[in-house]
């Protein structure tokens, strides 16, 4: 279900606390975990798809909405690596998708949930069944050393606990509930259960089970390119709803945009005293916009030296993390490379540095 690293501890309380709202989109399962499988349909591969597709919707709108996709191929993510994604990244909103699947062909229709409390117990066999992937995690036992997914016990401790954010959740949930509604799309409604996924989220989250695989009215829906294209119209039209009701300024565009694709393996920019190596983004003789290169704005920073304006992405203590950081920077920009900086914060060769 999720994945790489950017900084920042904490969470900004407000969305007018910087340049622009971050949405994180969870496309669930991936890699070795294909998730619900009916009609020789797996859930993983129908939900990138619809990630895909939303997150293509959301281009346009980038000078105020900048998205994290949690994986953009079929890939494993662990489930804990999800909200911590997330948090590192000062996200706004996280929207996880998924496509549920159930003993009855009859049972159809999109359902919303938040995490909380199940009242039912269809509910909580959804949840089991999504929070039963960490038995495929190395190590799982120690990860989630407080929870076990198939123990009532651990979800009532779970969902004891509501948040300020807690409010949100239940809001966007009505909002994408309303939405599909609106559209004439089945909906199941808005629901709470005990996912470990919402569980350590620190911002509006919600889970969406974009139809029933075991109905086969739904699986047609969710393979076809209409029902992707409408499906994602849709989630598409409550996030940017959603935006406004935050007091964000919707703006469209034509200009191109690079989504940052997170992974689960890039070391973090941390602040650091003396020397430490960066990597070069680009050179200009005009100032440019942090934004056009498709990373978290925060690690960017500029530097201006006799008219040029250089752009450099994160500051790391040991070359080899600087070299992990680059595997994934050059998946946005192609050109990038290493350099180096000594204590004043001049521009040193890196072999001066790795001569130390």
């Amino acid at each position: 279900m999720l994945l790489v690293i950017i900084s920042a501890l904490s969470v900004s309380a407000s969305v007018k606390d910087k340049s622009t709202f971050v949405l994180v989109i969870d496309a669930g399962h991936g890699g070795k975990d294909p998730g619900a499988i009916r009609y020789k349909t797996k859930e993983k591969d129908v939900v990138l798809r619809m990630a895909l597709a939303l997150e293509k919707r959301l281009k346009p709108y980038h000078t105020c909405i900048k998205v994290i996709m949690t994986r953009m191929d079929d890939r494993f993510v662990e489930l804990n690596k999800r909200a911590e994604i997330a948090n590192n990244a000062h996200a706004d909103l996280f929207v996880s998708l998924h496509a549920n699947a159930c003993s009855s062909p009859k049972i159809f229709g999109v359902e919303v949930y938040t995490l909380g409390v199940a009242g039912l117990e269809r509910e909580n066999q959804v949840a089991k069944m999504e929070n039963s992937v960490i038995l495929m995690e190395e190590n799982h036992a120690q990860t989630y050393a407080d929870f076990d997914p198939f123990s009532p016990e651990s979800y009532i401790m779970m969902t004891m606990v509501k948040d300020d954010n807690f409010n949100e959740s239940i809001f966007f949930s009505k909002m994408i509930n309303d939405s599909f509604s609106s559209k004439k799309v089945a909906t199941r409604g808005v629901r709470q259960a005990g996912f470990l996924v919402l569980r350590k989220t620190e911002m509006p989250s919600v889970l969406v089970e974009l139809g029933y695989l075991s109905n086969k009215k739904d699986c047609n829906t969710l393979k076809s390119w209409q029902g992707v294209s409408k499906i994602s119209g849709i989630l598409c039209e409550s996030i940017l709803k959603y935006l406004k009701q935050q007091g964000v300024e919707v703006v469209k565009t034509k200009e191109p945009v690079t989504t940052l694709h997170v992974e689960n393996d890039v070391k973090r920019s941390v602040e650091v005293d003396g020397e430490y190596f960066s990597i070069q983004l680009a050179a200009s003789s005009k100032s440019l916009s942090v934004s056009r290169f498709g990373l978290q704005y925060k690690d960017v920073f500029q530097k201006n030296n006799k008219g040029w304006f250089r752009y450099y992405y994160g500051k790391y203590k040991t070359f080899n993390d600087a070299k992990v950081a680059l595997a994934s920077v050059k998946r946005t920009v192609k050109d990038a490379f290493i350099v180096a900086f000594d204590a004043q914060g001049n521009k040193v060769s890196v072999k001066l540095l790795l001569g130390k």
